[in-house]
């Protein structure tokens, strides 16, 4: 029997829907409210601009060389060192390298009014520009070669003589292993020709006369160097290739390749896959890219000279901050260096001597 429905019955029934739909409803309201409210104060603090930082000196970084994996590593340590000491550091006018160059961009430095300048480069027109920085009164700290007639209140880098010491050690290590199955090895040492100077020369004297001093060889260790021109990364790859190409051809291949650049260094390790000379050619180079590091795991590579860049970049950062805070500063802030090889992955250069 179906049930017996009145107009009363009906209003109340009506009534009794009405309710939860509108409970509902407010509850709805409620949420949507609470969510807008929580999304408003979320995109208000997004919006909040962090207070402004005040720094106590503002520093220009500019690099000259072609090397850009190491010196973009010495930023990182002055950025690292900024932070913690309130110096702002910036890679100066770095989206322009394409239009000025380091030259130019330290002028620009100058005309800006930076409380320091961080600097790496060698040419001639680079140097004169360091020295219109400290005519306008603003100290340089120079990285990687020292040169004092630029003004500069202190070098930051590693000597050329405890370089010297550390490639000599690798050399004579290697030079021996080649002379139990040899009469004689050759040794060819590679050299930037924008790098020539008082650092690089004693670099090089110190190897020579390392190995030359070393009564074990006895004579039996020929050492050439060969200056390669700078031009870039392919070009060096280029000038470095030949030189082993032409070594082939006349069957006087070096039995050890000595590179004081990461970017010949490169170029050799590239020359020497290229002309199938694994094996035969061995190198001692300088830092270590992630190519190099796995060559020397394969063994492909004898051992890299390795400078702790970071360092470097943070002691830049302390000589021009204890200069600008006392009005003196040492003129030389020495960097560690250390050996990376198959044998020895971290070996301490200081443990060496």
């Amino acid at each position: 029997m179906r049930g017996n429905y009145t107009p009363s019955n009906m209003k109340k029934t009506g009534k009794q829907n009405i309710i939860p739909l509108v409970i509902l409803m407010i509850a709805t309201a409620a949420a949507g409210a609470i969510l807008f409210k929580l999304q408003f104060d979320s995109r208000t603090k997004a919006e909040e601009k962090e207070p402004e930082k005040i720094y106590d000196g503002y520093y220009a970084y500019v690099s000259e060389s072609d090397d850009e994996v190491f010196w973009q590593e010495v930023y990182e340590g002055a950025l690292a060192e900024g932070e913690e000491t309130d110096i702002c550091i910036e890679d100066f006018a770095s989206g322009l390298k394409s239009g000025y160059s380091a030259a130019e961009r330290i002028r620009i430095a100058v005309w800006s009014g930076v409380d320091g300048i961080i600097a790496e480069g060698k040419s001639t027109a680079f140097k004169n520009a360091l020295k219109e920085a400290k005519d306008a009164g603003i100290p340089v700290v120079l990285l990687g070669t020292d040169d004092a007639e630029t003004g500069r209140v202190s070098f930051v880098g590693a000597s050329g003589y405890d370089l010297g010491l550390l490639y000599g050690k690798q050399a004579a290590g290697l030079s021996k292993q080649i002379l139990n199955r040899k009469d004689r090895v050759t040794l060819t040492i590679l050299s930037r020709q924008d790098d020539a100077g008082t650092t690089q020369d004693l670099l090089i004297n110190t190897i020579r006369d390392s190995l030359l001093r070393d009564e074990d060889f006895n004579n039996r260790i020929t050492i050439n160097t060969v200056s390669v021109a700078a031009g870039g990364t392919f070009a060096s790859q280029e000038a470095v290739t030949d030189i082993l190409f032409e070594a082939e051809k006349e069957g006087s291949v070096p039995d050890i390749i000595i590179a004081l650049s990461g970017e010949l260094t490169n170029s050799a390790y590239q020359g020497i896959l290229d002309l199938n000379l694994t094996g035969d050619c061995n190198i001692i180079g300088y830092y270590a890219t992630d190519t190099i590091r796995e060559a020397i795991e394969n063994e492909n590579v004898y051992s890299t000279i390795l400078i702790d860049a970071k360092e470097m970049g943070s002691l830049s950062v302390d000589a021009l901050s204890e200069y600008r805070e006392s009005g003196y500063v040492s003129e030389y802030y020495p960097v560690d260096s250390s050996v990376l090889s198959k044998e020895d992955p971290y070996e301490n250069g200081e443990e060496e001597r």
